[in-house]
């Protein structure tokens, strides 16, 4: 009650002043956070002359919430016109922190394919250089049209 005295003595906007800044401070403590940008859906690669030839390692993760995707499932298909089970080069899944691995037998062009369960697929064309592998950023979007129907799992 000692308080409230002194801010009618300094003033409304002096005192709507200190109460903004002492409820920055309680929210700064209290952990909030603003609320972070989207990410863009899609695919970034960058090569990578560490790695072994052919080898393609990266994360994946949710445009919204940047939390990593656990379990979606990433596959290489040599760069044909059919995505049969014979164009397959390599495919796999994310571990519990969204990471995955996998290697090509040859240099050359592919395409990246990635899935997840309530999630919009992501492909697109992937260069494996003939020294080096490649390390790939992937997000993927929320698919709202499965959200609308199964809300309990878009969460």
């Amino acid at each position: 009650m000692r308080y409230w005295p002194r801010l009618r003595q300094i003033g409304p906007p002096t005192a709507m002043l200190m109460l903004r800044s002492v409820f920055v401070v309680w929210a700064a403590m209290a952990g909030c956070r603003p609320p972070a940008l989207r990410l863009p859906p899609g695919l970034v690669p960058q090569a990578s002359p560490d790695l072994p030839p052919g080898q393609v390692v990266g994360e994946v993760v949710d445009s919204a919430s940047r939390s990593a995707i656990v379990y979606a499932k990433v596959v290489l298909l040599s760069d044909s016109a059919d995505a049969s089970p014979s164009s397959v080069a390599a495919a796999g899944y994310t571990d519990e922190v969204g990471r995955f691995s996998l290697q090509a037998s040859n240099p050359g062009l592919y395409v990246l394919q990635v899935r997840h369960i309530g999630h919009r697929s992501v492909q697109s064309p992937l260069h494996l250089p003939d020294t080096g592998g490649v390390v790939v950023s992937v997000t993927l979007a929320r698919d709202y049209d499965l959200c609308s129907i199964w809300p309990d799992f878009c969460e």
